[in-house]
C-alpha cells in the first residue's frame, strides 16, 4: 500500500471518527448516533470492543439505549454487553463509568427478560442491585433505587416461576415465587403471593395454599382471583357456608366475573 493510500485510510478513518461529535456539538445528538450506526463497521472495525477506542462510552451508552427503544434488542445488548466487560476507560471518570454500567445492567435484565432467559435476567439486576447497595452514599435516590431493583428481580422471579407453572413443574414455580417475594413473604407482591398459592394448591397443600390467598388478599382486598381461589378451596375442604360467603363478595365487587356465578 502507497503512502498516500495509508495517510488517506487514516484521514479518512478520523473525519469519520468526528463526524458524530459535530452532530453532537451543534445539538443534533440524534443524527450523530445515526451516523454511528450507519458507519459502524469503518469505526469499530469488524469488533464493537474497538469502540470503546475510538468513540466515548456516553455516545455507545445512548446507542444502546436508541437500540433498545427502537425494539432492537440484539443490537442494544451487543453495546450494553461490551461496556459491561470492557476495563478500558480513559474518556470518562470511573465513577460515571461505574454509572453507565450500573443503568445497562438494569436494560440488559430487561432484554433477557423478554427473551425468557430469566437466570441472566436475574443476574443482571442482581448486579445493578449490588452496586446500589455498595454505593449508598454515592447513589441520589438511595432508597428509591433499591425498591426499583427490589422490584425487577421480584417479578423476573415471578414470570420464572410462571414458566415453571406452565411446564407444570410446580415445585420449582412455587421455589421461584418464593425467591420473588423475599424475606418478609406476608408484605410481599399480591400477585406473587396469589401464584405461590396457585402452585401449592396443585401440589395439594390447601392449608398452606389458602395461607398464601390470604396474605393476597391483605395487601389487595378487592383482588378477585385470590377470592375465588380461596373459595374454591374452602368449597373442596366442604366448608360451604365460607365458601358460598367469598362468592357473594365476589360478585358484589365484580358482577362480571363469571366464574362466581
Amino acid at each position: 500500500m502507497s503512502c498516500y493510500k495509508y495517510l488517506f485510510r487514516i484521514i479518512n478513518k478520523f473525519i469519520i471518527e468526528s463526524i458524530p461529535w459535530l452532530y453532537i456539538y451543534i445539538g443534533e445528538e440524534k443524527k450523530g448516533i445515526d451516523f454511528v450506526k450507519e458507519n459502524i463497521q469503518d469505526i469499530c472495525g469488524d469488533g464493537l470492543d474497538n469502540c470503546i477506542d475510538n468513540l466515548s462510552l456516553d455516545l455507545l451508552y445512548k446507542m444502546a439505549y436508541i437500540y433498545y427503544s427502537s425494539y432492537d434488542y440484539e443490537a442494544a445488548l451487543d453495546i450494553a454487553n461490551m461496556i459491561i466487560s470492557t476495563k478500558k476507560n480513559s474518556w470518562e471518570s470511573l465513577n460515571y463509568y461505574e454509572k453507565l454500567k450500573n443503568n445497562l445492567y438494569f436494560t440488559s435484565g430487561m432484554i433477557y427478560m423478554k427473551w425468557g432467559d430469566y437466570n441472566k435476567s436475574l443476574e443482571r439486576f442482581n448486579l445493578g442491585f449490588q452496586y446500589v447497595k455498595a454505593n449508598k452514599n454515592k447513589v441520589e435516590k438511595y432508597n428509591y433505587k433499591i425498591e426499583t431493583w427490589v422490584t425487577k428481580i421480584g417479578f423476573t422471579y415471578f414470570y420464572k416461576g410462571d414458566l415453571y407453572l406452565k411446564l407444570q413443574d410446580y415445585e420449582l414455580a412455587l421455589e421461584s415465587f418464593k425467591a420473588g417475594l423475599g424475606e418478609n413473604i406476608k408484605e410481599g407482591n399480591y400477585k406473587i403471593l396469589y401464584m405461590a398459592g396457585y402452585a401449592l394448591e396443585r401440589l395439594g397443600d390447601f392449608d398452606k395454599a389458602l395461607q398464601f390467598y390470604e396474605f393476597s388478599l391483605n395487601n389487595k382486598p378487592s383482588y378477585t382471583k385470590a377470592h375465588f381461589s380461596k373459595a374454591n378451596i374452602l368449597y373442596k375442604q366442604q366448608n360451604y357456608n365460607e365458601a358460598k360467603a367469598n362468592l357473594i363478595d365476589i360478585i358484589n365487587k365484580d358482577s362480571n366475573y363469571i366464574k362466581a356465578y
